[in-house]
């Protein structure tokens, strides 16, 4: 097929997909097409000079990809989903917008993010609600939900989102596509914008990381080496130059490599098509050569790592951002339901619900949300020092256990409904202690949700949200499941070799609704 295609040609196509579906399904911010298509023409003359002379190319030369919407990009906004910040150009590119023109993509739209950049379901009052490319009536995920979506929908190859508590890890997970979240000291955020501060981030203890997402792991590795090639380190010299290691890349996708798993958390007990896909994705590796072991992870680091993630967002991000919002006369959307009641309700309001809570036996959903409130400068330093020490209580259970990676739920369940977002989009059980202690992870979709597995969800708990997840569940039968992959920090060539594996093994592309295939 070589030579068939030009990038003329790749942008008109997919800038067309964009066009059409990626508007009708809320995935697009600003769009740049008409600079594609001059970009793409200049790709493809020195695509004919290259090949005369016999020159390497760089790695994305001529492809279009999209970028999420928080990066500083010249000539564009970045609102972040809320109407006050839709005013300000940037006039210059971020260190990651400069990565990917150095790998010769062309940048042609931007994807959509929630208000606020800081929940899993996309949806804001400047560029509309994501809707997911497999069932509109479900999310896309949060918050580079629309980067996910447009790579779901094949409105664009490849996408470059961010994480700092999910954003990567559930767009690829609800949207059925692969997504990476690297180490963050590997990547550069300079640039990358909020909706409080006009820097590129207010919270240093835990660091948000750009990352791919793709439709295959391949795919993955490529958007990891243009984020982590050489030139970063121009562009940012406060990041380490720790380029793309092929040699333990090898190793990981070779079955030389021990892995520990689990199927499901306490307080959160994962759907019997989850239980299925782990358990897909276990036999998958185990062919290969792959050691797996059973592991427990301890359920008080797990509620650890929940009360300290939680609590520095709420005080250093969301309760702040919260707060503009009301300064700007913008109302939150219901996708933060609990952290505006919890930041805005008197003492009497707060106590009165926890104890309604406790009396109705809804022991879990206090529990969860009792970390929502704003602390003293002692309580947060006492904080900062409970994170310091869970990282020594985490790298020795991975030595005891002798592993050096873990297979594990992405979600408890597949994409939730818009209407659930509120109060499903709580769930972080299976994301907070890899957030909180920089841990890299990927995600790679491996089954969707079979006749019957969307009917009588059990968790043993009974509480109200067990009510609204059965209820969620009704309906999802084909919406895709996928398995994470965690490695140790610096070591996301591991994870990038697992992720192989499991592609080559189970193969799962997950087919769009005929509609989008016109």
């Amino acid at each position: 097929m070589a030579g068939k295609w030009t990038s003329v040609d790749l942008v008109n196509v997919f800038a067309s997909r964009c066009y059409k579906i990626g508007r009708a399904l809320c995935l697009t911010t600003e769009e740049d097409f008409e600079y594609g298509l001059k970009e793409a023409e200049i790709k493809d003359k020195e695509r004919e000079e290259a090949l005369r002379n016999g020159t390497q190319l760089p790695i994305l030369h001529g492809i279009p990809v999209s970028v999420k919407e928080l990066n500083e990009q010249k000539g564009k906004l970045v609102t972040v989903g809320c109407q006050h910040l839709c005013e300000k150009v940037f006039e210059e590119d971020n260190p990651t917008i400069k990565l990917i023109k150095d790998a010769g993509a062309i940048i042609i739209v931007r994807g959509n993010v929630p208000q606020l950049a800081f929940a899993i379901h996309s949806e804001n009052m400047v560029w509309g609600e994501a809707r997911n490319p497999h069932n509109q009536g479900r999310s896309c995920g949060g918050s580079s939900g629309g980067d996910g979506g447009l790579v779901a929908a094949k409105c664009v190859p490849l996408a470059f989102g961010s994480d700092i508590g999910g954003s990567i890890r559930i767009p690829a997970h609800f949207n059925g596509i692969r997504g990476l979240r690297p180490s963050p000291w590997r990547i550069s955020m300079l640039g990358h914008r909020t909706a409080l501060y006009d820097n590129a981030a207010p919270l240093k203890q835990i660091r948000a990381c750009s990352g791919p997402l793709g439709q295959t792991s391949e795919d993955i590795k490529i958007g990891l080496q243009v984020l982590i090639n050489d030139r970063l380190n121009h562009y940012d010299p406060f990041v380490p130059p720790l380029p793309f290691r092929d040699d333990l890349y090898e190793r990981a996708s070779s079955g030389k490599v021990r892995i520990g798993y689990f199927e499901s958390i306490e307080n959160q007990p994962t759907t019997v098509a989850m239980k299925r896909a782990l358990n897909i994705a276990k036999d998958a590796l185990e062919a290969q050569g792959y050691e797996l072991v059973r592991i427990n992870l301890p359920t008080a680091l797990i509620e650890e790592a929940r009360e300290v993630f939680v609590t520095i967002i709420m005080n250093f991000c969301l309760g702040p951002m919260i707060k503009k919002l009301d300064e700007n006369y913008e109302r939150p959307l219901p996708c933060y339901k609990f952290p505006v009641l919890l930041v805005t309700s008197g003492f009497f309001v707060k106590n009165l619900l926890y104890a309604v809570l406790r009396l109705t036996g809804n022991n879990r959903i206090y529990k969860s949300i009792k970390s929502i409130k704003i602390c003293s400068k002692d309580e947060i330093n006492e904080l900062f020092k409970r994170q310091a020490d869970l990282y020594p209580k985490v790298k020795e259970f991975w030595d005891q256990q002798n592993i050096e990676a873990i297979l594990q739920p992405s979600y408890l369940s597949c994409s939730f409904k818009h209407e659930h977002s509120g109060d499903m989009g709580i769930f972080f059980d299976y994301l907070n202690l890899w957030s909180l202690l920089h841990y890299p992870v990927g995600v790679v979709p491996v089954s969707s949700v079979q006749d019957g597995e969307d009917a009588g969800y059990e968790d043993g708990i009974n509480d109200e949200w067990t009510k609204i997840i059965r209820k969620d569940m009704v309906g999802t039968v084909g919406m895709p499941i996928s398995v994470s992959i965690v490695a140790q920090p610096w070591q996301d060539e591991i994870i990038v070799g697992i992720m192989k594996a499991l592609d080559d093994k189970i193969k799962y592309k997950k087919a769009l609704p005929a509609y989008l295939m016109e």
